[in-house]
């Protein structure tokens, strides 16, 4: 596909009246009061300043014929336009216009067809280790995922992985996380947490509860059950989408295939990225393709001295975000702690509800999943779903227009106050 039908592709409207997005949603309020607001306040900022100084050239009476003026001028347009583009688009936009052009050149310059990658869900699901072996093969995490997930854990130099967090709430929990980096440059996590008052099993239905994960997991915008295999073992697909705080981030959306192994007294729960029919890929959502979480569960003695059961989950971790390694392992470092308080009260308002169902280690009849039902319609439900979390309408907010246009005036009266001096 060419550059010219790509950027056709985006300048089609999907509003019914046919408008401008940015005009049918009233985003035009947006960058227009940025500017007006922006602009006066940085001219009578600088104008104060001018009067304190004694000097009235401080007042710029025109925009044009100075190159500071031309350079606020510049300044409070490129908010215009970003702030435009932003509103009228979706998310994603500018980076496929991007790969467009990338194509076409290639095309036009190399004089070849630049390949593809195929996302083709013919092949089933692979274990993460390359050799086949014997394998069930009748689901897609198997015990070569197991096998994965010992080996890391037990077979490596101690000296591979760096401490970068040891922390606890004292009474309550205790965790300590490491970090490892692979050959190919990312980074895999180690962690080890120690939770009061906890049984094995009951730690392994709250980490496998979606719903629950999003009461700690701020970032899980929307989960779905697409498939069940069997409740037993918990064989399911789950899909996520993970929204971040930061417009500039494009929200992730994972196809995850999990299952549980039980060995002497621990509990193995085996996670990772994989394809299914339900989930295509969709536009304005990037899919994360490398991604594994897996940890066990197990009964240890109190680290406090009490007489309850205490829980130990020893996780190991690793997902590509498509952002710079070294960015993604500080946000890890020094974010994880925050994450794991949050997680604690919500564990406790967990067991509190399931000890009202049944017995601390016995299973739970109304697990995650228990009564689910495939959707007969799940086309449609997964369309309306991908469409209404992967568009995020950016509708017109006064305080962070306001805040945008201080900042922007700020700008503004540095540059003349700096030019008038």
């Amino acid at each position: 596909m060419g550059v010219a039908a790509a950027l056709s592709g985006l300048a089609t409207s999907t509003d019914a009246s046919d408008l401008p997005l940015w005009l049918a949603r009233g985003n035009v309020l947006s960058p227009i009061s940025i500017w007006v607001f922006g602009a006066i306040f940085g001219f009578m900022c600088a104008r104060f300043l001018g009067l304190l100084t004694g000097e009235s050239a401080a007042w710029l009476t025109s925009p044009p014929g100075s190159g500071v003026r031309r350079a606020a001028l510049l300044l409070h347009g490129m908010v215009i336009a970003r702030d435009i583009w932003i509103s009228s688009t979706e998310r994603g936009t500018f980076r496929r216009c991007c790969r467009e052009l990338w194509r076409w050149l290639e095309e036009r310059l190399c004089c070849r067809r630049p390949a593809k990658a195929s996302r083709g869900l013919g092949a089933p699901p692979r274990p993460l280790t390359e050799d086949a072996g014997t394998t069930d093969e009748s689901w897609c995490v198997t015990e070569e995922d197991l096998k994965f997930f010992k080996t890391r854990m037990e077979n490596r130099d101690p000296k591979d992985w760096k401490r970068f967090c040891q922390k606890e709430l004292p009474g309550e929990l205790t965790f300590s996380a490491w970090c490892h980096v692979l050959p190919n440059k990312g980074t895999e996590y180690k962690s080890v947490t120690v939770v009061r008052d906890v049984t094995a099993q009951e730690m392994m239905d709250f980490y496998l509860d979606d719903p629950y994960r999003m009461k700690w997991d701020g970032m899980i915008s929307h989960h779905e059950l697409l498939q069940q295999e069997s409740m037993s073992d918990r064989r399911q697909i789950v899909r996520w989408i993970r929204s971040f705080p930061f417009s500039f981030m494009t929200d992730r959306e994972y196809i995850i295939g999990r299952r549980v192994f039980q060995e002497g007294d621990k509990i193995y729960a085996m996670t990772k990225t994989v394809d299914h029919p339900l989930a295509p890929v969709k536009d304005g959502l990037v899919r994360m393709e490398v991604y594994y979480s897996m940890w066990y569960t197990r009964n240890v003695t109190c680290p406090w001295g009490t007489d309850r059961k205490a829980c130990e989950v020893v996780l190991l971790h690793h997902e590509q975000f498509g952002v710079p390694e070294r960015l993604s392992r500080f946000v890890a470092c020094k974010g994880m702690w925050g994450f794991i308080k949050n997680m604690e009260p919500t564990i406790r308002q967990f067991t509190a509800e399931r000890r009202a169902r049944c017995d601390p280690d016995a299973a739970d009849p109304q697990a995650y999943g228990a009564n689910w039902q495939p959707e007969t319609d799940s086309d449609d439900s997964m369309d309306s779903n991908a469409s209404s979390q992967s568009v995020r309408v950016r509708r017109f907010r006064p305080i962070r227009a306001v805040r945008r246009a201080v900042m922007a005036g700020l700008v503004t009266t540095v540059i003349i106050a700096a030019k008038h001096k």
